[in-house]
Protein backbone atom coordinates (compact mmCIF):
# COMPACT_ATOMS: atom_id res chain seq x y z
CA UNK A 1 0.00 0.00 0.00
CA UNK A 2 1.00 3.49 -0.55
CA UNK A 3 1.66 5.85 2.05
CA UNK A 4 2.11 9.73 1.95
CA UNK A 5 3.76 11.88 4.49
CA UNK A 6 2.21 14.76 5.95
CA UNK A 7 2.24 17.98 4.47
CA UNK A 8 4.30 20.15 5.90
CA UNK A 9 2.90 23.54 5.64
CA UNK A 10 5.57 25.78 5.93
CA UNK A 11 4.63 29.13 4.88
CA UNK A 12 6.14 32.06 7.74
CA UNK A 13 3.35 34.73 6.46
CA UNK A 14 0.39 31.18 7.00
CA UNK A 15 -1.09 31.92 4.08
CA UNK A 16 -2.87 29.62 2.97
CA UNK A 17 -2.82 26.60 0.42
CA UNK A 18 -5.71 26.62 -1.54
CA UNK A 19 -4.53 23.49 -4.16
CA UNK A 20 -2.57 20.08 -4.26
CA UNK A 21 -0.21 21.73 -6.62
CA UNK A 22 -0.06 24.49 -3.95
CA UNK A 23 1.03 21.91 -1.29
CA UNK A 24 3.40 19.91 -3.49
CA UNK A 25 5.41 23.10 -4.65
CA UNK A 26 5.66 24.55 -0.97
CA UNK A 27 7.19 21.09 -0.09
CA UNK A 28 9.45 20.63 -2.58
CA UNK A 29 10.67 24.67 -1.78
CA UNK A 30 10.91 23.85 2.55
CA UNK A 31 11.78 20.06 2.42
CA UNK A 32 12.76 18.55 -0.88
CA UNK A 33 14.74 15.73 0.67
CA UNK A 34 12.12 14.69 3.49
CA UNK A 35 10.05 11.56 2.71
CA UNK A 36 6.86 11.92 0.95
CA UNK A 37 5.88 8.59 -0.53
CA UNK A 38 6.28 5.09 -0.29
CA UNK A 39 5.00 1.74 -1.32
CA UNK A 40 6.40 -1.73 -1.63
CA UNK A 41 8.79 -0.96 -4.32
CA UNK A 42 10.26 2.52 -3.79
CA UNK A 43 10.29 5.76 -1.40
CA UNK A 44 10.07 8.55 -3.08
CA UNK A 45 11.06 12.35 -1.24
CA UNK A 46 9.48 15.57 -2.00
CA UNK A 47 11.37 16.45 -4.81
CA UNK A 48 11.35 13.20 -6.55
CA UNK A 49 7.65 12.73 -6.08
CA UNK A 50 7.28 16.41 -7.93
CA UNK A 51 9.40 15.03 -10.85
CA UNK A 52 7.80 12.30 -11.07
CA UNK A 53 4.11 14.25 -11.08
CA UNK A 54 5.64 16.40 -13.82
CA UNK A 55 7.10 13.60 -16.17
CA UNK A 56 2.88 12.60 -16.18
CA UNK A 57 1.90 15.75 -16.12
CA UNK A 58 3.44 15.94 -19.35
CA UNK A 59 2.96 12.35 -20.79
CA UNK A 60 -0.62 13.96 -20.17
CA UNK A 61 -1.04 17.22 -21.42
CA UNK A 62 0.99 16.03 -24.93
CA UNK A 63 -2.09 13.64 -25.51
CA UNK A 64 -4.23 16.96 -25.24
CA UNK A 65 -5.22 16.65 -21.54
CA UNK A 66 -6.46 19.62 -20.22
CA UNK A 67 -8.43 21.62 -17.96
CA UNK A 68 -11.63 20.27 -17.15
CA UNK A 69 -10.71 16.73 -18.22
CA UNK A 70 -11.74 13.83 -16.34
CA UNK A 71 -9.12 10.99 -16.17
CA UNK A 72 -10.25 7.49 -14.76
CA UNK A 73 -7.38 5.84 -12.28
CA UNK A 74 -7.70 2.25 -12.38
CA UNK A 75 -4.76 1.40 -10.40
CA UNK A 76 -3.62 -0.32 -6.80
CA UNK A 77 -2.12 1.74 -3.91
CA UNK A 78 0.88 2.79 -5.17
CA UNK A 79 3.44 5.86 -5.87
CA UNK A 80 2.28 6.62 -8.92
CA UNK A 81 -1.14 6.60 -8.69
CA UNK A 82 -0.24 9.84 -6.46
CA UNK A 83 1.84 11.23 -8.36
CA UNK A 84 -1.09 10.87 -11.14
CA UNK A 85 -3.31 12.36 -8.69
CA UNK A 86 -0.81 15.21 -8.45
CA UNK A 87 -0.48 15.31 -12.34
CA UNK A 88 -4.16 16.13 -12.74
CA UNK A 89 -3.88 18.61 -10.27
CA UNK A 90 -1.48 20.61 -12.27
CA UNK A 91 -3.46 20.05 -15.44
CA UNK A 92 -6.64 21.29 -13.71
CA UNK A 93 -7.89 17.94 -14.89
CA UNK A 94 -10.34 16.00 -12.77
CA UNK A 95 -8.78 12.10 -11.39
CA UNK A 96 -11.80 9.63 -11.45
CA UNK A 97 -10.94 7.56 -9.05
CA UNK A 98 -11.77 3.85 -10.09
CA UNK A 99 -12.25 0.90 -7.68
CA UNK A 100 -9.93 -2.10 -7.95
CA UNK A 101 -12.27 -4.34 -7.30
CA UNK A 102 -14.65 -3.21 -10.07
CA UNK A 103 -14.88 -5.23 -12.88
CA UNK A 104 -16.15 -4.63 -16.40
CA UNK A 105 -19.94 -3.68 -15.87
CA UNK A 106 -18.53 -1.27 -13.12
CA UNK A 107 -15.74 0.22 -14.98
CA UNK A 108 -17.84 0.52 -18.09
CA UNK A 109 -20.49 2.19 -16.28
CA UNK A 110 -18.27 4.56 -15.15
CA UNK A 111 -16.21 5.57 -17.80
CA UNK A 112 -19.89 6.14 -19.69
CA UNK A 113 -20.83 8.06 -16.86
CA UNK A 114 -17.85 9.95 -16.47
CA UNK A 115 -17.24 10.66 -20.30
CA UNK A 116 -13.43 9.91 -19.02
CA UNK A 117 -11.08 11.12 -22.20
CA UNK A 118 -8.32 8.85 -20.37
CA UNK A 119 -7.80 5.50 -18.62
CA UNK A 120 -4.79 4.84 -16.37
CA UNK A 121 -4.25 1.14 -15.64
CA UNK A 122 -2.38 -1.34 -14.89
CA UNK A 123 -0.19 -4.92 -15.68
CA UNK A 124 1.61 -6.95 -13.53
CA UNK A 125 -0.72 -6.38 -10.22
CA UNK A 126 -1.19 -10.14 -9.68
CA UNK A 127 -4.83 -10.11 -8.55
CA UNK A 128 -6.25 -8.45 -11.35
CA UNK A 129 -5.62 -8.55 -14.84
CA UNK A 130 -6.99 -4.76 -15.86
CA UNK A 131 -5.72 -4.81 -19.59
CA UNK A 132 -7.86 -8.35 -20.04
CA UNK A 133 -11.00 -6.35 -18.11
CA UNK A 134 -10.64 -3.26 -20.35
CA UNK A 135 -10.66 -4.94 -23.33
CA UNK A 136 -13.48 -6.81 -22.73
CA UNK A 137 -15.94 -3.24 -21.73
CA UNK A 138 -18.23 -2.39 -24.74
CA UNK A 139 -16.88 -0.09 -27.17
CA UNK A 140 -19.79 1.58 -26.46
CA UNK A 141 -18.99 2.63 -23.57
CA UNK A 142 -15.11 3.71 -23.72
CA UNK A 143 -16.06 5.85 -26.65
CA UNK A 144 -15.38 8.91 -24.25
CA UNK A 145 -11.45 7.59 -23.99
CA UNK A 146 -10.67 9.96 -27.20
CA UNK A 147 -7.03 10.38 -25.70
CA UNK A 148 -6.79 6.86 -25.45
CA UNK A 149 -5.45 4.60 -22.22
CA UNK A 150 -2.13 4.48 -20.40
CA UNK A 151 -0.88 1.33 -18.65
CA UNK A 152 1.97 1.15 -16.35
CA UNK A 153 4.36 -1.44 -15.52
CA UNK A 154 3.69 -1.92 -12.02
CA UNK A 155 6.20 -5.54 -10.57
CA UNK A 156 8.79 -4.92 -8.36
CA UNK A 157 11.75 -3.61 -9.36
CA UNK A 158 10.27 -2.29 -12.78
CA UNK A 159 10.06 1.76 -10.76
CA UNK A 160 12.49 4.60 -12.28
CA UNK A 161 12.33 7.70 -9.83
CA UNK A 162 15.00 9.52 -12.17
CA UNK A 163 12.60 11.03 -14.97
CA UNK A 164 12.98 10.34 -18.56
CA UNK A 165 14.95 7.30 -20.13
CA UNK A 166 17.56 8.97 -22.33
CA UNK A 167 19.15 6.73 -24.90
CA UNK A 168 20.52 9.23 -27.68
CA UNK A 169 21.29 12.57 -28.13
CA UNK A 170 21.78 14.65 -31.37
CA UNK A 171 25.60 15.82 -31.87
CA UNK A 172 25.41 19.61 -31.00
CA UNK A 173 22.56 21.90 -31.06
CA UNK A 174 19.46 21.70 -33.31
CA UNK A 175 17.15 25.43 -33.69
CA UNK A 176 19.27 26.27 -30.32
CA UNK A 177 18.52 23.20 -28.31
CA UNK A 178 19.61 19.60 -27.46
CA UNK A 179 17.57 16.68 -28.67
CA UNK A 180 17.45 13.72 -27.40
CA UNK A 181 15.90 10.46 -28.20
CA UNK A 182 13.74 9.20 -25.13
CA UNK A 183 11.65 6.39 -23.73
CA UNK A 184 9.93 8.68 -21.32
CA UNK A 185 9.12 7.37 -17.74
CA UNK A 186 10.22 3.77 -19.12
CA UNK A 187 7.32 1.83 -18.91
CA UNK A 188 4.18 3.97 -19.79
CA UNK A 189 2.25 2.33 -22.32
CA UNK A 190 -0.57 4.09 -24.74
CA UNK A 191 -3.72 2.15 -26.36
CA UNK A 192 -4.83 3.66 -29.62
CA UNK A 193 -8.38 3.73 -31.01
CA UNK A 194 -9.05 0.87 -33.43
CA UNK A 195 -9.29 2.48 -35.89
CA UNK A 196 -5.37 4.47 -35.75
CA UNK A 197 -2.86 3.12 -37.89
CA UNK A 198 -0.85 2.96 -34.73
CA UNK A 199 -0.54 0.03 -31.81
CA UNK A 200 -0.33 0.68 -28.21
CA UNK A 201 2.80 -0.02 -26.53
CA UNK A 202 6.56 1.59 -25.61
CA UNK A 203 7.33 4.30 -28.51
CA UNK A 204 10.21 6.48 -28.84
CA UNK A 205 9.72 10.27 -27.84
CA UNK A 206 11.74 13.12 -28.16
CA UNK A 207 12.78 15.99 -25.59
CA UNK A 208 14.92 18.86 -25.72
CA UNK A 209 16.77 20.84 -23.25
CA UNK A 210 18.29 24.42 -23.18
CA UNK A 211 21.65 23.39 -21.11
CA UNK A 212 21.87 19.78 -21.93
CA UNK A 213 20.57 19.00 -18.23
CA UNK A 214 16.45 19.83 -17.81
CA UNK A 215 14.80 18.28 -20.65
CA UNK A 216 11.27 18.98 -21.35
CA UNK A 217 9.23 15.74 -23.32
CA UNK A 218 8.11 16.95 -26.86
CA UNK A 219 4.79 17.54 -27.09
CA UNK A 220 3.36 15.25 -30.01
CA UNK A 221 3.97 11.79 -30.07
CA UNK A 222 6.94 10.74 -32.20
CA UNK A 223 7.96 6.98 -33.28
CA UNK A 224 5.52 4.32 -32.61
CA UNK A 225 4.61 0.88 -33.97
CA UNK A 226 2.15 0.75 -36.54
CA UNK A 227 -0.40 -1.69 -37.64
CA UNK A 228 1.00 -3.62 -40.74
CA UNK A 229 4.55 -3.78 -39.43
CA UNK A 230 6.29 -6.63 -37.67
CA UNK A 231 7.01 -4.19 -34.66
CA UNK A 232 3.73 -5.12 -33.11
CA UNK A 233 5.13 -5.21 -29.10
CA UNK A 234 7.44 -2.49 -29.05
CA UNK A 235 9.91 -0.01 -30.47
CA UNK A 236 12.68 1.14 -28.74
CA UNK A 237 15.88 3.43 -28.99
CA UNK A 238 19.16 1.57 -30.85
CA UNK A 239 21.66 4.20 -32.35
CA UNK A 240 22.51 7.71 -31.83
CA UNK A 241 21.31 9.64 -34.89
CA UNK A 242 23.90 10.44 -37.73
CA UNK A 243 23.31 13.63 -39.92
CA UNK A 244 23.50 13.28 -43.17
CA UNK A 245 23.15 15.49 -46.56
CA UNK A 246 19.59 14.37 -46.36
CA UNK A 247 18.44 14.82 -42.55
CA UNK A 248 19.54 12.33 -39.57
CA UNK A 249 19.49 9.03 -40.06
CA UNK A 250 18.99 6.87 -36.94
CA UNK A 251 18.05 2.94 -36.28
CA UNK A 252 16.18 1.72 -33.85
CA UNK A 253 14.48 -1.60 -33.00
CA UNK A 254 10.97 -3.24 -33.28
CA UNK A 255 9.93 -6.18 -31.74
CA UNK A 256 7.43 -8.64 -33.32
CA UNK A 257 5.15 -10.56 -30.25
CA UNK A 258 6.41 -14.34 -30.05
CA UNK A 259 6.85 -15.77 -25.98
CA UNK A 260 8.19 -14.40 -23.36
CA UNK A 261 10.52 -11.60 -25.11
CA UNK A 262 9.72 -11.42 -28.85
CA UNK A 263 11.47 -11.26 -32.14
CA UNK A 264 14.04 -8.24 -31.79
CA UNK A 265 14.92 -6.71 -35.47
CA UNK A 266 16.90 -3.18 -36.82
CA UNK A 267 14.81 -0.70 -38.48
CA UNK A 268 15.73 2.82 -39.60
CA UNK A 269 14.27 6.28 -40.08
CA UNK A 270 15.28 9.67 -41.54
CA UNK A 271 14.66 12.84 -39.69
CA UNK A 272 14.66 16.60 -40.89
CA UNK A 273 17.60 18.11 -40.22
CA UNK A 274 16.35 21.64 -39.02
CA UNK A 275 12.69 19.87 -37.10
CA UNK A 276 13.70 16.07 -35.41
CA UNK A 277 9.85 15.79 -35.01
CA UNK A 278 8.89 15.59 -38.56
CA UNK A 279 10.03 12.31 -39.96
CA UNK A 280 10.89 11.89 -43.79
CA UNK A 281 11.11 8.17 -44.07
CA UNK A 282 10.27 5.11 -42.13
CA UNK A 283 11.33 2.37 -42.95
CA UNK A 284 9.46 -0.31 -40.71
CA UNK A 285 8.43 -3.01 -43.07
CA UNK A 286 11.62 -4.46 -43.73
CA UNK A 287 14.29 -5.08 -41.59
CA UNK A 288 17.77 -3.44 -41.83
CA UNK A 289 19.23 -6.14 -39.72
CA UNK A 290 17.97 -9.43 -38.22
CA UNK A 291 19.41 -11.95 -36.10
CA UNK A 292 21.84 -14.38 -37.76
CA UNK A 293 21.78 -17.96 -35.62
CA UNK A 294 24.81 -18.59 -37.78
CA UNK A 295 26.96 -16.20 -35.58
CA UNK A 296 26.02 -17.50 -32.31
CA UNK A 297 26.37 -21.05 -33.27
CA UNK A 298 29.47 -22.03 -31.61
CA UNK A 299 27.70 -20.28 -28.59
CA UNK A 300 24.58 -21.83 -28.36
CA UNK A 301 24.89 -24.22 -25.61
CA UNK A 302 24.93 -20.64 -23.24
CA UNK A 303 21.65 -19.72 -25.13
CA UNK A 304 19.04 -18.45 -22.98
CA UNK A 305 16.46 -16.22 -24.91
CA UNK A 306 13.24 -18.22 -26.37
CA UNK A 307 13.48 -15.86 -29.92
CA UNK A 308 15.92 -14.22 -32.14
CA UNK A 309 17.36 -10.69 -30.77
CA UNK A 310 19.58 -8.54 -32.50
CA UNK A 311 19.58 -5.14 -30.33
CA UNK A 312 21.71 -2.20 -32.70
CA UNK A 313 23.75 0.25 -30.31
CA UNK A 314 25.46 2.44 -32.34
CA UNK A 315 26.80 3.14 -36.07
CA UNK A 316 29.98 4.94 -37.36
CA UNK A 317 30.77 6.44 -40.65
CA UNK A 318 33.38 4.39 -42.95
CA UNK A 319 33.45 6.34 -46.36
CA UNK A 320 30.58 4.59 -48.42
CA UNK A 321 29.41 2.33 -45.53
CA UNK A 322 27.83 2.36 -42.13
CA UNK A 323 29.48 -0.14 -39.34
CA UNK A 324 27.23 -0.68 -37.33
CA UNK A 325 27.06 -2.06 -34.04
CA UNK A 326 24.63 -4.79 -32.43
CA UNK A 327 23.93 -6.88 -29.63
CA UNK A 328 23.57 -10.78 -30.57
CA UNK A 329 21.03 -12.62 -28.29
CA UNK A 330 22.35 -10.82 -25.38
CA UNK A 331 25.25 -12.68 -25.48
CA UNK A 332 27.97 -11.48 -28.24
CA UNK A 333 29.00 -8.27 -30.04
CA UNK A 334 28.47 -8.01 -33.50
CA UNK A 335 29.57 -5.61 -36.50
CA UNK A 336 27.54 -5.25 -39.41
CA UNK A 337 28.80 -3.06 -42.72
CA UNK A 338 26.07 -1.36 -44.47
CA UNK A 339 26.25 0.90 -47.57
CA UNK A 340 25.09 3.69 -47.80
CA UNK A 341 23.22 3.12 -50.83
CA UNK A 342 21.05 0.75 -48.50
CA UNK A 343 20.15 4.42 -46.76
CA UNK A 344 19.15 5.90 -50.32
Amino acid sequence: MAEIAPARILRSDHQALHTLSDILAENVRCVPQAPAARDGRVALNWSELARLSEGYAALLAARGIGFGDRIALWLPNCVDYLALTFACARLGAIAVHVNTRFRTTEVGHLLERSKARALVTAWGFAPVDFPALLAEIPAAQRVSLTAGSYTLDIPPGSFRKDGPNLNWTFEGKVGGKYMALTRPLGEVYFAYPEDSPYLGGPSINLAQSPDGLHWKPHDAPFLRARKGTTSTQRVGGGSQPVLTKDGWMMIYHGVEKREAVGIYRSFWALLDKDDPSKILRLEDQVPLIEAAPDLTAPIAHQMYLPTPVVFTTGVADSGDDYVVASGEADLACRITHLSKERFR
